[in-house]
């Protein structure tokens, strides 16, 4: 019996395209079975938002809070909200 005999592959996808490992060239693997794929890390890294309070622009994953709304918030703005808040 050889050491590959029995034994499958396990093939994973992004989770956030859906690419499988054999489609693209990188796979990174993330906590809780999330995996993020070479193409979609260069998408998302050069995506750019708009702030829903200051009208900035800035780029997503400079400051990622999953919503399910399309409102987005800059680093700043969560700062001065942040500020208002422990004020009051």
């Amino acid at each position: 019996m050889s050491d590959q005999e029995g034994v499958s592959e396990v093939i994973v996808e992004c989770s956030f395209c859906s690419k499988n490992s054999q489609e693209v060239d990188k796979l990174i693997a993330g906590h809780n079975n999330v995996y993020i794929c070479d193409e979609c890390v260069a998408i998302r890294s050069n995506e750019v938002v708009e702030c829903s309070f200051c009208s900035k622009k800035f780029r997503k994953n400079e400051f990622p809070i999953p919503n399910e709304s399309e409102a987005q918030i800059c680093k700043e703005c969560v700062a001065i909200c942040d500020g208002i808040i422990r004020r009051t």
